[in-house]
């Protein structure tokens, strides 16, 4: 690694900013896709991450407005903050039926995914963090997993299609979280729906 001195946080990513960037092809070795990885590629149009990443940092795909699809392999152990907000053509979200690590998405993971339809959620899911899928609005129906105990503010807030919810036997938590977010009408899971 060698270390590089940057004059904007958002340039950090390896491919940020490609705007002709459509199509990735990842190799068996990678593990982790960094923070802002693939920021701004807003001609990118679909994402398959094979069984070996292990996590999508912070921020991976922030911004990617042609993205309309993602499929994460079975190791997929972590979504980080803000990883595909604002992927605005975003609409299928799939995982590998035979995921086994313990799953976790971090806050914003999927806000403001305005055209988000289907999310197809593992049973290795275990917490979805504030706002993880605030402003889905055209997500219509959600199957949260046994797995999943912990369902942090405004998760699901403002998904104004959101028409069926069915709760997983696992969630001991319903809005649980340590936020200072000061708007308490934002706060509930399903705050808006």
């Amino acid at each position: 690694g060698s270390t590089s001195t940057y004059s904007s946080y958002d340039d950090r990513g390896v491919f940020n900013g490609c705007a002709s960037l459509s199509n990735v092809v990842f190799g068996a070795g990678l593990k982790t896709l960094n923070g802002h990885a693939f920021a701004n590629c807003t001609h990118l149009t679909r994402v398959v991450l094979p069984d070996n990443v292990e996590t999508v940092a912070n921020n991976c795909f922030i911004s990617c407005t042609g993205l309309r699809e993602v499929s994460f392999g079975a190791g997929i152990k972590s979504v980080g903050d803000y990883a595909f907000q604002v992927c605005t053509a975003l609409t299928n979200v799939t995982f590998a039926a035979n995921s086994t690590p313990q799953l976790a998405f971090g806050g914003y993971a999927f806000n403001g995914c305005s055209a988000l339809e289907t999310v197809t959620l593992p049973e290795s899911l275990t917490a979805i963090g504030e706002y993880a899928f605030a402003g889905c609005s055209k997500l219509k129906r959600l199957r949260l997993p046994d797995s999943l105990t912990t369902l942090s503010l405004g998760a699901f807030g403002k998904c104004t299609s959101l028409g069926e919810v069915v709760l997983g036997d696992g969630v001991t938590s319903l809005g649980g979280s340590t936020s200072t977010y000061s708007s308490y009408d934002d706060r509930g899971v399903f705050n808006g729906c």
